[in-house]
């Protein structure tokens, strides 16, 4: 993964920034976010974004990048970025654990960013990729209320 301030970052070390992040504030509200975004070229570029928002005072992120053979069809390229988010989520959970992270606190929220828009073509994949992501037991915003998805990681991801 990669920080925009620190460079070169593991899992276990977004896990640590995050925690120590809400840990300098810890009576303030935070929110977690997870999202990926892709463009194609002669493959398919995929973006993965963590985001922690202490809310209405900033905040930080992280992203991994990954190729793919080029991937055309919209359906299959929004699951293959619903699914990298939720593995990111996975394992900077599992970090949270090993830390003796409470994340799951009442001023932390979590969620999913999804870059789907009912107004475009990926409109018609939204119930699927949202009930997706629900089974897996998340939380999840789709455009316009998906903005690391839609912004952070389209534009790392251009």
């Amino acid at each position: 993964m990669y920080s925009p301030t620190l460079g070169q970052v593991d899992i276990s070390d977004v896990a640590r920034l995050v925690r120590d992040f809400i840990i300098e504030e810890p009576d303030r509200d935070y929110a977690i976010y997870v999202g990926s975004d892709s463009q194609n070229s002669h493959y398919t570029k995929m973006v993965t974004v963590v985001a922690v928002h202490r809310l209405g005072r900033g905040g930080k992120y992280f992203y991994e990048i990954s190729k793919f053979d080029k991937i055309k069809d919209i359906r299959k390229k929004l699951y293959t970025e619903t699914q990298l988010s939720l593995e990111m989520a996975e394992r900077l959970f599992e970090e949270f654990h090993k830390l003796g992270f409470e994340y799951d606190a009442p001023n932390i929220a979590f969620c999913i960013h999804i870059d789907a828009g009912a107004s475009g073509p990926s409109g018609a994949v939204i119930p699927e990729v949202v009930g997706y992501v629900h089974s897996m037991g998340y939380e999840c915003q789709v455009k316009p209320d998906s903005p690391i998805a839609s912004c952070v990681a389209d534009r790392i991801s251009k």
